[in-house]
Protein backbone atom coordinates (compact mmCIF):
# COMPACT_ATOMS: atom_id res chain seq x y z
CA UNK A 1 0.00 0.00 0.00
CA UNK A 2 1.06 3.54 -0.74
CA UNK A 3 1.83 5.61 2.40
CA UNK A 4 -1.02 7.96 1.49
CA UNK A 5 -3.44 5.02 1.41
CA UNK A 6 -2.16 3.75 4.76
CA UNK A 7 -2.72 7.17 6.31
CA UNK A 8 -6.17 7.49 4.75
CA UNK A 9 -7.21 4.04 6.02
CA UNK A 10 -5.99 4.87 9.53
CA UNK A 11 -7.88 8.18 9.58
CA UNK A 12 -11.05 6.56 8.28
CA UNK A 13 -10.88 3.92 10.98
CA UNK A 14 -10.46 6.60 13.62
CA UNK A 15 -13.29 8.72 12.24
CA UNK A 16 -15.76 5.83 11.97
CA UNK A 17 -14.79 4.32 15.32
CA UNK A 18 -13.34 1.10 13.97
CA UNK A 19 -11.19 -0.35 16.70
CA UNK A 20 -13.01 1.58 19.48
CA UNK A 21 -10.50 4.49 19.67
CA UNK A 22 -12.54 6.55 22.13
CA UNK A 23 -13.01 3.61 24.48
CA UNK A 24 -9.30 2.84 24.33
CA UNK A 25 -8.41 6.50 24.88
CA UNK A 26 -10.63 6.51 27.96
CA UNK A 27 -8.99 3.32 29.18
CA UNK A 28 -5.53 4.89 28.70
CA UNK A 29 -6.61 7.99 30.63
CA UNK A 30 -8.00 5.81 33.40
CA UNK A 31 -5.07 3.39 33.68
CA UNK A 32 -1.93 5.39 32.88
CA UNK A 33 -3.49 8.69 33.97
CA UNK A 34 -4.63 7.07 37.21
CA UNK A 35 -1.13 5.76 37.93
CA UNK A 36 0.30 9.23 37.28
CA UNK A 37 -2.40 10.85 39.44
CA UNK A 38 -1.63 8.57 42.39
CA UNK A 39 2.12 9.19 42.04
CA UNK A 40 1.49 12.94 41.92
CA UNK A 41 -0.51 12.88 45.15
CA UNK A 42 2.24 10.90 46.90
CA UNK A 43 4.77 13.50 45.72
CA UNK A 44 2.55 16.31 46.99
CA UNK A 45 2.38 14.56 50.36
CA UNK A 46 6.20 14.45 50.43
CA UNK A 47 6.29 18.16 49.54
CA UNK A 48 3.94 18.89 52.42
CA UNK A 49 6.26 17.08 54.85
CA UNK A 50 9.28 18.99 53.54
CA UNK A 51 7.48 22.34 53.72
CA UNK A 52 6.15 21.62 57.24
CA UNK A 53 9.65 20.76 58.42
CA UNK A 54 11.11 23.98 57.07
CA UNK A 55 8.16 26.19 58.06
CA UNK A 56 8.45 24.97 61.66
CA UNK A 57 11.98 26.36 61.87
CA UNK A 58 13.61 22.93 62.06
CA UNK A 59 16.00 24.00 59.29
CA UNK A 60 17.45 26.76 61.50
CA UNK A 61 20.52 25.81 63.53
CA UNK A 62 21.34 27.94 66.56
CA UNK A 63 24.91 28.28 67.84
CA UNK A 64 24.94 29.76 71.35
CA UNK A 65 28.11 31.13 72.92
CA UNK A 66 27.50 34.04 75.31
CA UNK A 67 29.24 37.21 74.11
CA UNK A 68 31.47 35.08 71.88
CA UNK A 69 29.72 35.10 68.49
CA UNK A 70 31.45 37.17 65.83
CA UNK A 71 28.55 39.11 64.30
CA UNK A 72 30.28 39.77 60.99
CA UNK A 73 31.36 36.13 60.62
CA UNK A 74 27.83 34.95 61.41
CA UNK A 75 26.22 37.23 58.82
CA UNK A 76 28.85 36.17 56.26
CA UNK A 77 27.68 32.55 56.52
CA UNK A 78 24.67 33.55 54.42
CA UNK A 79 27.00 33.60 51.42
CA UNK A 80 27.98 29.95 51.82
CA UNK A 81 26.41 27.42 49.47
CA UNK A 82 23.60 25.56 51.24
CA UNK A 83 22.97 28.37 53.75
CA UNK A 84 19.98 30.52 52.88
CA UNK A 85 20.28 32.99 55.76
CA UNK A 86 22.30 33.74 58.88
CA UNK A 87 22.49 36.39 61.56
CA UNK A 88 23.53 37.06 65.14
CA UNK A 89 21.80 38.49 68.18
CA UNK A 90 22.37 39.39 71.83
CA UNK A 91 19.83 39.91 74.57
CA UNK A 92 19.75 43.15 76.50
CA UNK A 93 19.19 42.32 80.20
CA UNK A 94 17.32 45.56 80.93
CA UNK A 95 14.49 44.87 78.47
CA UNK A 96 12.66 47.57 76.53
CA UNK A 97 10.44 49.90 78.60
CA UNK A 98 7.18 50.65 76.80
CA UNK A 99 4.71 53.24 78.15
CA UNK A 100 1.92 51.27 76.49
CA UNK A 101 2.85 48.25 78.67
CA UNK A 102 3.46 49.69 82.12
CA UNK A 103 3.15 46.33 83.88
CA UNK A 104 6.03 44.62 82.12
CA UNK A 105 8.63 45.01 79.41
CA UNK A 106 9.14 42.58 76.54
CA UNK A 107 12.45 40.90 75.91
CA UNK A 108 14.79 43.27 74.13
CA UNK A 109 17.57 42.09 71.82
CA UNK A 110 20.02 43.63 69.40
CA UNK A 111 20.35 41.75 66.12
CA UNK A 112 22.44 42.03 62.99
CA UNK A 113 20.87 42.86 59.61
CA UNK A 114 21.26 39.22 58.58
CA UNK A 115 19.32 38.06 61.63
CA UNK A 116 16.53 40.55 60.94
CA UNK A 117 16.14 39.28 57.38
CA UNK A 118 16.24 35.67 58.52
CA UNK A 119 13.68 35.89 61.31
CA UNK A 120 11.33 38.03 59.20
CA UNK A 121 11.17 35.59 56.29
CA UNK A 122 12.20 32.10 57.43
CA UNK A 123 10.04 29.59 59.30
CA UNK A 124 6.78 30.95 57.86
CA UNK A 125 7.71 34.46 58.91
CA UNK A 126 6.64 35.94 55.60
CA UNK A 127 3.09 34.65 56.20
CA UNK A 128 2.76 36.64 59.44
CA UNK A 129 0.21 39.51 59.42
CA UNK A 130 2.17 42.76 59.27
CA UNK A 131 5.38 40.91 58.53
CA UNK A 132 8.50 42.95 57.91
CA UNK A 133 9.61 43.09 54.28
CA UNK A 134 13.08 43.57 52.84
CA UNK A 135 12.21 47.19 52.05
CA UNK A 136 10.93 47.93 55.56
CA UNK A 137 13.99 46.27 57.08
CA UNK A 138 16.29 48.35 54.88
CA UNK A 139 14.66 51.48 56.33
CA UNK A 140 15.57 50.35 59.86
CA UNK A 141 13.42 50.13 62.96
CA UNK A 142 12.24 47.63 65.53
CA UNK A 143 11.13 44.10 64.73
CA UNK A 144 8.28 42.99 66.96
CA UNK A 145 7.18 39.45 67.70
CA UNK A 146 3.78 38.61 66.26
CA UNK A 147 2.19 38.57 69.72
CA UNK A 148 3.76 41.90 70.75
CA UNK A 149 2.83 43.59 67.45
CA UNK A 150 -0.77 42.48 67.94
CA UNK A 151 -0.84 43.73 71.54
CA UNK A 152 0.57 47.11 70.55
CA UNK A 153 -1.39 47.24 67.28
CA UNK A 154 1.70 48.27 65.35
CA UNK A 155 2.57 47.43 61.75
CA UNK A 156 5.38 48.28 59.33
CA UNK A 157 6.10 51.99 59.09
CA UNK A 158 4.31 52.99 62.33
CA UNK A 159 5.99 54.63 65.30
CA UNK A 160 6.30 53.30 68.83
CA UNK A 161 7.03 55.23 72.04
CA UNK A 162 9.70 53.49 74.12
CA UNK A 163 11.63 54.32 77.25
CA UNK A 164 14.51 55.25 74.95
CA UNK A 165 12.48 57.54 72.71
CA UNK A 166 10.30 57.14 69.64
CA UNK A 167 11.21 54.24 67.34
CA UNK A 168 10.02 53.18 63.93
CA UNK A 169 8.49 49.70 63.58
CA UNK A 170 9.88 47.66 60.69
CA UNK A 171 7.28 44.92 61.06
CA UNK A 172 6.54 41.64 62.80
CA UNK A 173 8.01 38.13 62.75
CA UNK A 174 6.33 34.75 63.32
CA UNK A 175 5.94 33.33 66.82
CA UNK A 176 3.56 30.37 66.45
CA UNK A 177 3.17 27.86 69.27
CA UNK A 178 4.52 24.92 67.27
CA UNK A 179 7.39 23.78 69.45
CA UNK A 180 9.99 26.35 68.44
CA UNK A 181 12.08 28.07 71.09
CA UNK A 182 10.15 30.83 72.84
CA UNK A 183 13.16 32.96 73.79
CA UNK A 184 12.04 35.64 71.36
CA UNK A 185 8.34 34.77 71.52
CA UNK A 186 7.46 38.13 73.11
CA UNK A 187 10.25 40.47 72.15
CA UNK A 188 11.40 43.59 70.36
CA UNK A 189 14.51 43.41 68.21
CA UNK A 190 16.66 46.40 67.34
CA UNK A 191 18.86 46.21 64.26
CA UNK A 192 22.50 47.06 64.89
CA UNK A 193 25.69 46.77 62.81
CA UNK A 194 27.25 43.30 62.70
CA UNK A 195 30.39 44.54 64.44
CA UNK A 196 31.32 43.14 67.84
CA UNK A 197 30.33 40.06 69.83
CA UNK A 198 26.89 38.52 70.21
CA UNK A 199 25.25 35.68 72.14
CA UNK A 200 23.88 33.48 69.38
CA UNK A 201 24.00 32.89 65.65
CA UNK A 202 21.01 31.57 63.71
CA UNK A 203 21.78 29.75 60.48
CA UNK A 204 19.16 28.42 58.07
CA UNK A 205 20.53 25.42 56.19
CA UNK A 206 18.58 24.45 53.10
CA UNK A 207 18.50 21.82 51.82
CA UNK A 208 19.32 19.99 55.09
CA UNK A 209 22.93 18.87 55.23
CA UNK A 210 24.85 17.87 58.39
CA UNK A 211 28.17 18.87 56.80
CA UNK A 212 26.88 22.37 56.12
CA UNK A 213 25.41 22.57 59.63
CA UNK A 214 28.89 21.99 61.05
CA UNK A 215 30.01 25.25 59.42
CA UNK A 216 27.78 27.18 61.82
CA UNK A 217 30.44 26.82 64.53
CA UNK A 218 32.66 29.08 62.46
CA UNK A 219 30.63 32.00 63.83
CA UNK A 220 32.34 31.67 67.24
CA UNK A 221 35.09 34.28 67.53
CA UNK A 222 38.50 32.62 67.18
CA UNK A 223 39.89 34.23 70.32
CA UNK A 224 36.94 32.96 72.38
CA UNK A 225 36.73 29.33 71.19
CA UNK A 226 38.76 27.90 74.07
CA UNK A 227 37.18 30.06 76.79
CA UNK A 228 33.44 29.61 76.28
CA UNK A 229 30.84 26.86 76.27
CA UNK A 230 29.38 26.44 72.81
CA UNK A 231 26.01 24.75 72.32
CA UNK A 232 24.34 23.88 69.03
CA UNK A 233 20.64 23.16 68.60
CA UNK A 234 17.57 23.76 66.45
CA UNK A 235 15.02 26.53 66.54
CA UNK A 236 12.36 23.79 66.54
CA UNK A 237 13.42 20.22 67.41
CA UNK A 238 9.91 18.74 67.48
CA UNK A 239 10.12 17.40 63.90
CA UNK A 240 13.46 15.68 64.38
CA UNK A 241 17.01 16.84 63.91
CA UNK A 242 17.31 15.76 60.29
CA UNK A 243 15.14 15.58 57.19
CA UNK A 244 16.19 13.32 54.33
CA UNK A 245 14.12 15.00 51.63
CA UNK A 246 15.79 12.96 48.89
CA UNK A 247 14.73 9.71 50.56
CA UNK A 248 11.12 10.90 50.73
CA UNK A 249 11.09 11.05 46.94
CA UNK A 250 13.37 8.16 46.06
CA UNK A 251 11.72 5.72 48.51
CA UNK A 252 8.11 6.75 47.98
CA UNK A 253 5.69 3.82 47.53
CA UNK A 254 4.85 4.95 43.99
CA UNK A 255 8.45 5.10 42.77
CA UNK A 256 7.70 2.17 40.44
CA UNK A 257 4.87 4.06 38.74
CA UNK A 258 6.68 3.94 35.34
CA UNK A 259 6.85 0.14 35.61
CA UNK A 260 3.12 0.01 36.33
CA UNK A 261 2.51 2.32 33.38
CA UNK A 262 4.50 -0.01 31.12
CA UNK A 263 2.45 -3.01 32.25
CA UNK A 264 -0.83 -1.12 31.76
CA UNK A 265 0.26 0.18 28.35
CA UNK A 266 1.36 -3.21 27.08
CA UNK A 267 -1.89 -4.81 28.18
CA UNK A 268 -3.99 -2.02 26.67
CA UNK A 269 -2.14 -2.18 23.34
CA UNK A 270 -2.44 -5.96 23.13
CA UNK A 271 -6.14 -5.96 23.97
CA UNK A 272 -6.86 -3.16 21.50
CA UNK A 273 -5.35 -5.16 18.64
CA UNK A 274 -6.70 -8.57 19.72
CA UNK A 275 -10.22 -7.14 19.53
CA UNK A 276 -9.55 -6.51 15.81
CA UNK A 277 -7.89 -9.81 14.97
CA UNK A 278 -10.60 -10.82 12.48
CA UNK A 279 -10.35 -7.47 10.68
CA UNK A 280 -6.55 -7.63 10.58
CA UNK A 281 -6.40 -11.24 9.41
CA UNK A 282 -8.94 -10.38 6.69
CA UNK A 283 -6.73 -7.50 5.56
CA UNK A 284 -3.76 -9.88 5.37
CA UNK A 285 -5.86 -12.31 3.34
CA UNK A 286 -6.71 -9.46 0.95
CA UNK A 287 -3.01 -8.81 0.36
CA UNK A 288 -2.23 -6.00 2.82
CA UNK A 289 1.36 -6.39 3.99
CA UNK A 290 2.38 -6.51 7.63
CA UNK A 291 4.52 -3.43 7.02
CA UNK A 292 1.46 -1.44 5.95
CA UNK A 293 -0.57 -2.81 8.90
CA UNK A 294 2.21 -1.81 11.32
CA UNK A 295 2.14 1.74 9.97
CA UNK A 296 -1.66 1.89 10.07
CA UNK A 297 -1.94 0.54 13.64
CA UNK A 298 0.94 2.77 14.72
CA UNK A 299 -0.92 5.86 13.49
CA UNK A 300 -4.23 4.82 15.02
CA UNK A 301 -2.69 3.85 18.36
CA UNK A 302 -0.64 7.06 18.57
CA UNK A 303 -3.76 9.15 17.98
CA UNK A 304 -5.96 7.53 20.62
CA UNK A 305 -3.09 7.41 23.10
CA UNK A 306 -2.61 11.15 22.59
CA UNK A 307 -6.33 11.73 23.09
CA UNK A 308 -6.19 9.66 26.27
CA UNK A 309 -3.27 11.71 27.58
CA UNK A 310 -5.21 14.91 26.86
CA UNK A 311 -8.22 13.49 28.71
CA UNK A 312 -6.05 12.78 31.76
CA UNK A 313 -4.28 16.17 31.71
CA UNK A 314 -6.84 18.12 33.82
CA UNK A 315 -6.77 15.49 36.55
CA UNK A 316 -2.96 15.52 36.59
CA UNK A 317 -2.94 19.32 36.79
CA UNK A 318 -5.30 19.07 39.76
CA UNK A 319 -3.11 16.42 41.39
CA UNK A 320 0.14 18.41 41.20
CA UNK A 321 -1.30 21.79 42.23
CA UNK A 322 -3.97 21.24 44.88
CA UNK A 323 -2.45 21.19 48.36
CA UNK A 324 1.09 21.46 47.00
CA UNK A 325 3.10 23.94 49.10
CA UNK A 326 6.09 23.86 46.73
CA UNK A 327 6.42 24.80 43.04
CA UNK A 328 4.82 22.19 40.80
CA UNK A 329 7.48 22.51 38.08
CA UNK A 330 9.88 19.84 39.44
CA UNK A 331 7.01 17.34 39.40
CA UNK A 332 6.75 17.58 35.62
CA UNK A 333 9.67 15.17 35.13
CA UNK A 334 8.23 12.15 37.00
CA UNK A 335 4.79 12.77 35.49
CA UNK A 336 6.33 12.94 32.00
CA UNK A 337 8.23 9.70 32.59
CA UNK A 338 5.03 7.87 33.56
CA UNK A 339 3.17 9.12 30.50
CA UNK A 340 6.09 8.56 28.12
CA UNK A 341 6.64 4.99 29.27
CA UNK A 342 2.90 4.33 29.16
CA UNK A 343 2.63 5.68 25.61
CA UNK A 344 5.63 3.75 24.32
CA UNK A 345 4.44 0.56 26.03
CA UNK A 346 0.96 0.93 24.52
CA UNK A 347 2.37 1.30 21.02
CA UNK A 348 4.70 -1.65 21.64
CA UNK A 349 1.79 -3.74 22.89
CA UNK A 350 -0.25 -2.92 19.78
CA UNK A 351 2.57 -3.85 17.40
CA UNK A 352 3.30 -7.00 19.39
CA UNK A 353 -0.36 -7.95 19.19
CA UNK A 354 -0.20 -7.53 15.42
CA UNK A 355 2.72 -9.97 15.18
CA UNK A 356 0.67 -12.57 17.08
CA UNK A 357 -2.12 -12.47 14.49
CA UNK A 358 -1.77 -14.93 11.58
CA UNK A 359 -3.61 -15.00 8.31
CA UNK A 360 -3.86 -18.81 8.58
CA UNK A 361 -6.11 -18.40 11.64
CA UNK A 362 -8.66 -16.27 9.75
CA UNK A 363 -11.42 -18.89 9.85
CA UNK A 364 -10.72 -19.64 13.52
CA UNK A 365 -11.13 -15.93 14.31
CA UNK A 366 -14.34 -15.92 12.24
CA UNK A 367 -15.82 -18.85 14.16
CA UNK A 368 -14.86 -17.33 17.54
CA UNK A 369 -15.98 -13.80 16.74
Amino acid sequence: MHPREVLGEALRNLWTGVGRPLALAGAFALLVGGISFFDARVLVDANQKVAAWRDSGASITIVHAERSIDGAACDALAGVAGISGAGAGRTRPDGLPLPALPLGSPTFAEVTPGFARLIATAASGSATPGAATRDSLDQGGLLLSEALAKTLDRGPGTDLDTGHGRARVAGAYATPDDGRLTTLGYAALAQVPANGLFDYCWVEIWPPDPATAALARAAVAAERVSDVDVSVGQLNPTHGDHLDALALYQERPTRFAPVAAVAAGLLLGLVGVRLRRLEIASAMHAGVTRRALRAQLGIETSVWVGVGAAMAAPAIWFAVHVGNPLPAGPMAAPMAVVFATGMIATLTGALTGLELIREADLFTYFKNR
